[in-house]
């Protein structure tokens, strides 16, 4: 009761209001379910149609008089007829089946084939494929998961406990009913006609009707999963609708139907219960929904509600450096998908609204392309549920590029753009061609990004995505313990991963494990989580991470970031990327003795040895290489194990095995942990060997270590600077009785196989000397970033 008061006392009046509208609506719809289950009406036609000389007309009088097929028709010829208001036209299908044809020509084989598995009941959904919903009778059960074999209780839509696991997993079911395969349908009925497609379509819709009636079930509980298939259902209409088809009373069922749903979603927006990626679906489904059918009664609500959310949120949910606030690169996916959508209907339908959805697409699409790498291939960071808003290709959920060829398409910037034009591109636009030509395609730059956190590091060959950013948006429902995690890929093939999500409800110690700092690419100190959980979407702790220090350049990037989850210990990691080596330097600042585990997770493409005892290991995939070693020294490597580590899931779903490496190390604090990951071709023998530093005078030093790597050495220290101890010292290294001595906080040295000097990076650096051969000092006014190669640092050479 006192929380509750507590509660109430912070609420807003306007949260206030809206919270009592909200409940006085359920209460108003569970009157009417208690008197008999609601029923299916007709589409509710705006007053000015039937005074028009119009097809609407027609349709109107054909409602009137109750001939449903002749309304059906009437209404399906003016969608023909009328301007374009949906991002696909029924006036446009021989146009864009031909361009589609022209520049895929394999379109339509792979379009009938995906078909047919709907044909045959066979479902591709999430991490699944060839689920049957199927009942004894042939049709599709709406409220059953094949996989667990369970079903949610019927009843009153609120009251459905969808996230208990003996209802099976919601989102299995609810995968199917947004519909999306309808979308494969239409594709292939465009691409490779043939009457089991719209026949298939067709008998689904009366099913799902009968199946599912107003207000009853686990498919009327999520006000996001109704958008879903309302966007679906207005794909299937603009698909579909044939005047000269004998069966199109259809249309009269959808539209009612549509509105009917549109309506729920208008009054039990997600504004104060999962105001994130739910609300903004939400929101989109009103405004396409109202701008696409501006001739159904409530649609001027619907798309003034939905357009108030879309621009509400572009400052809510999307960061100033475009990044989504949920710190989760799919569920960012997601959300640009939204954006583009929204700016696809109203440029089509002239809404001024069109600028600001272009520039919030602009931002979070830049964010995008420099978190994929060259293939278009987004890491799993954060929660992946595997859904989409338009694979109408069956593209997979990790697959970015034909987002960001649509995004380089609408905005007329073809540096967005990983692989030029795709199918889903002509699709969502009418047959745009703009992109047909393909563009010359350039990684961008290593990045950071402030306001999110993310720091994108490029190679000449590989990709690091660092999370160095907040814990998560408001509860951080699909925030990991990932602090500090970094992803890796190489050549356009994972390395390092972030395992994924594998379950949201089904299983609460499988989804707190997949959660896990020790299942992400980071360090767990005495075998605790950053942040603990509390139930599948809260968390009871949360770490945020900070970036301390970021220099980045074409020749040498440097991020040095920290977070506090392990109070009092103070995590820090820096990373360091000279050409294709990367140097991961973890700092465990503190007191007392303490154990760290630092975890690689590594894709099951790459098959992972050992080399001899060391703590080294080398993975190789299709001729590539990469070798993982480490001064920590005690080293395990796990696959598979039980309610352990080593597993992956690639897609929400299947739970899979991999390999997960575990570097530890126990002593007394300060103390750090240096990783060296070369590749694609290193060299198999390439090792790292921790060497002593002297000289910190009260500073920790962050360590010293030599590295050999294709036939160099590089011998680098780490120091650490903190507020108690901010001061330059000197610090020493001795390599072979050679000696390394910078006042900087990471100096490297570069030298050939003979010991002579290559390149020095510095970062914060004023003074540098080497005594080695071909010796040399640097002395500075003010401390910099500096990186010289061999040419450079003659001038320095005594």
């Amino acid at each position: 009761m006192i929380r509750q008061i507590s509660r109430l006392a912070r609420t807003s009046p306007a949260e206030l209001r809206f919270r009592l509208t909200e409940k006085a609506h359920v209460a108003a719809e569970r009157a009417r379910f208690a008197i008999g289950s609601p029923v299916w009406t007709a589409p509710i036609l705006s007053r000015t149609v039937a005074s028009s000389p119009s097809r609407l007309a027609d349709a109107a009088r054909a409602l009137g008089d109750n001939n449903r097929p002749r309304a059906g028709a009437a209404f399906a010829a003016h969608l023909a007829e009328r301007k374009p208001r949906f991002a696909l036209h029924p006036g446009d299908r021989l146009a864009v089946g031909s361009r589609i044809r022209n520049h895929f020509p394999s379109a339509p084989i792979d379009a009938a084939a995906r078909a047919r598995l709907v044909l045959g009941g066979n479902y591709r959904l999430l991490g699944y494929s060839g689920l049957n919903f199927q009942s004894n009778n042939g049709v599709v059960d709406w409220q059953f998961d094949p996989v667990s074999g369970r079903r949610p209780s019927p009843g009153f839509w609120s009251r459905v406990p969808y996230l208990d696991p003996e209802a099976g997993d919601h989102k299995v079911i609810w995968e199917l009913n947004r519909h999306q395969h309808w979308l494969t349908l239409g594709r292939a009925a465009w691409l490779s006609p043939s009457p089991e497609y719209p026949a298939r379509f067709r008998s689904e819709l009366d099913s799902w009707l009968q199946q599912n009636p107003p207000y009853t079930g686990v498919n009327w509980s999520s006000m996001l999963e109704l958008a879903f298939r309302s966007l679906s259902w207005l794909w299937a209409l603009h698909f579909f609708a044939d005047p000269a088809d004998e069966h199109s009373e259809w249309v009269v069922d959808m539209l009612g139907a549509l509105q009917k749903q549109l309506d729920h979603v208008s009054r039990h927006l997600s504004r104060y219960f999962s105001p994130n990626t739910h609300l903004l679906g939400e929101g989109l489904a009103l405004y396409v929904g109202g701008r696409a059918l501006p001739e159904l009664a409530h649609a001027s609500r619907w798309e003034t509600q939905g357009r108030d959310v879309l621009l509400r949120e572009t400052r809510a949910q999307v960061h100033p450096d475009g990044g989504h606030a949920e710190q989760s690169l799919h569920y960012h996916l997601y959300a640009l998908d939204f954006y583009l959508l929204a700016l696809v209907v109203a440029r089509r339908t002239d809404d001024s609204s069109a600028g600001v959805f272009a520039e919030t697409a602009a931002r979070m699409a830049r964010f995008c392309r420099a978190m994929v790498d060259h293939t278009g291939r987004l890491p799993t960071i954060g929660d992946d549920d595997g859904g989409a808003l338009f694979p109408i290709c069956g593209r997979q959920p990790f697959d970015a590029g034909p987002t960001l060829s649509l995004a380089a398409t609408l905005l007329g910037d073809s540096s967005l753009s990983v692989r030029g034009l795709t199918e889903e591109v002509l699709w969502m636009t009418g047959g745009d061609e703009r992109l047909a030509a393909g563009v010359a395609v350039s990684e961008p730059s290593s990045i950071v990004f402030p306001d999110t956190g993310y720091v994108s590091l490029r190679s000449p060959t590989g990709l690091a995505i660092v999370d160095a950013g907040p814990h998560g948006f408001l509860n951080g429902g699909h925030a990991h313990a990932d602090a500090l995690s970094m992803t890796l890929s190489i050549n356009g093939k994972p390395l390092l991963i972030d395992p994924g999500t594998a379950t949201y409800v089904m299983d609460p110690a499988v989804r707190d494990r997949f959660r896990s700092t020790a299942m992400h690419n980071t360090v767990v100190v005495d075998g605790r989580s950053q942040s603990q959980p509390a139930g599948p979407f809260h968390w009871a702790t949360r770490t945020d991470a900070t970036i301390v220090r970021s220099q980045l350049s074409p020749d040498c990037d440097y991020i040095e970031t920290q977070h506090t989850g392990f109070a009092p210990v103070i995590h820090r990691r820096a990373i360091l990327r000279i050409g294709d080596l990367w140097i991961v330097a973890d700092h465990l600042l503190g007191t007392g003795t303490h154990t760290a585990q630092l975890h690689w997770h590594i894709d099951p493409a790459w098959t992972v040895r050992q080399r001899g005892a060391e703590p080294a290991y080398v993975a190789q995939s299709s001729g590539d290489r990469a070798v993982i070693a480490s001064t920590a020294p005690a080293t395990k490597v796990m696959f598979g194990e039980e309610a352990g580590l080593g597993w992956y899931a690639p897609v929400y779903g299947p739970v899979l095995p991999s390999t997960t490496l575990r570097f530890s190390h126990t002593a007394e604090l300060p103390f750090s942990v240096i990783t060296m990951i070369s590749g694609p071709h290193a060299d198999a023998h390439a090792t790292v060997e921790a060497l002593p530093a002297d000289g910190d005078s009260g500073r920790h030093s962050g360590g010293a270590v030599v590295i050999t790597y294709m036939g160099e050495r590089y011998l680098a220290m780490f120091g650490v600077v903190t507020e108690a101890n901010p001061g330059p010292s000197i610090r020493k290294v001795a390599l072979e009785g050679d000696i390394l001595a910078s006042d900087a906080d990471v100096a490297l040295l570069r030298l050939s196989a003979g010991g002579r000097p290559l390149g020095v990076h510095l970062i914060n650096g004023a003074s540098t000397t080497w005594s080695g051969m071909s010796p040399f000092e640097i002395r500075l006014k003010v401390a910099k970033d500096l990186h010289w190669d061999a040419a450079a640092l003659r001038q320095f050479q005594s």
